[in-house]
């Protein structure tokens, strides 16, 4: 009951109670923006930067804002916000527990709820982002070695597909399990390699990829290699006895999962489910459909990717027109950029 007064305190306006504290906050903020990197310093703005200017261009600063901005804001601009965000259209209690709820608890919420002014939710806009050859990069004096993502942007769909969602899930894995074994392994080439996916960095769309270190002396030669992993060795090796083996094997890790943690932001996760118009992912019916996917879907959704152009980011302490060369001379510059070119 004490969390749901603090609740209830957090979304009731009081101009008196911020009159009074926000100077106190604003110098909170002010502090805490001073010991960030300016944005032409920041690697990670200036990727947010790189991918979504002039699209959503709220996504490329730092959400704590610039100084200047911060200094201008007022307790009327914060009542405004207030009266624009917390409506009932906005609002949803994600609630976690493992038994019912008391009737005190629900009492309660329904007496918060009554104090939400009735509104339409914020509709999301509609916003493209094509998958486009480009290359951004970042020189850092203090980096050794050279960091090289390759991204990409797949329109987050309404209803999950499973299949796809394992089927994705699997060449994530076929990526991890290639560049370990070539890549490190035999041609000590690289020291690390990862795939992602991420969501919630922009309206209605996942970003996904992958991403590794290599040394400057080294990496002519690791995106060479990476290039013949992807468009030649990555499909052999589905082919292959060893790659049936290593599929079967995957799958099995997928169906049978080890022991999974308690995951303590799963009302969370609905919730947003809910405000973004999706479905609830339903890992019952994610195992089901999982059992479904052949190497041959593997191998389909290999190609796909292997024919979608990559945004490719690239951090390091050598100069732009450097780290452009390095992917000018390399095999994906023309995979991409010159076919894409002849096309036009």
């Amino acid at each position: 009951m004490r969390v749901l007064e603090r609740l209830e305190y957090l979304i009731t306006f009081s101009k008196k109670r911020f009159s009074t504290q926000m100077e106190k906050e604003r110098g909170i903020i002010l502090a805490e923006k001073s010991r960030k990197l300016k944005k032409e310093k920041d690697p990670y703005l200036l990727s947010l930067d790189f991918f979504f200017k002039d699209i959503q261009d709220e996504f490329t600063y730092d959400v704590l804002g610039e100084i200047e901005e911060i200094k201008k804001i007022t307790v009327d601009d914060l009542e405004k916000y207030y009266s624009k965000r917390f409506v009932t259209g906005n609002c949803v209690f994600a609630i976690q527990s493992k038994g019912e709820l008391k009737s005190t608890v629900i009492k309660k919420l329904e007496e918060i709820s009554k104090k939400i002014k009735p509104s339409e939710m914020d509709s999301f806009r509609d916003i493209e982002i094509k998958n486009r050859y480009r290359v951004g990069t970042f020189t850092d004096d203090r980096a050794n070695g050279i960091n090289i993502s390759f991204i990409y942007f797949d329109k987050t769909e309404k209803k999950t597909d499973y299949k796809q969602y394992a089927t994705a899930y699997i060449y994530a894995r076929l990526l991890d399990w290639l560049a370990y074994d070539i890549l490190r392994e035999k041609l000590s080439l690289i020291y690390d390699f990862s795939t992602f996916r991420a969501g919630g960095l922009a309206y209605g769309y996942d970003m996904n990829g992958f991403r590794f270190i290599s040394e400057k002396d080294k990496v002519k030669k690791t995106l060479e290699e990476l290039y013949i992993l992807l468009y030649t060795k990555a499909l052999n090796f589905l082919k292959s006895k060893k790659g049936k083996e290593w599929f079967d094997d995957v799958i099995s890790t997928y169906i049978f999962p080890r022991t999974t943690k308690f995951n303590e932001e799963l009302a969370e996760g609905a919730a947003t489910s809910f405000f973004e118009g999706t479905d609830i992912f339903n890992t019952n019916i994610s195992i089901k459909e999982a059992k479904k996917v052949k190497i041959l879907d593997i191998k389909k959704y290999l190609e796909q990717k292997l024919k979608t152009p990559p945004h490719i980011w690239i951090e390091s302490d050598m100069s732009e027109e450097e780290m452009r060369g390095l992917i000018k001379e390399s095999s994906f510059e023309k995979e991409f950029n010159i076919s894409y070119q002849k096309k036009k």
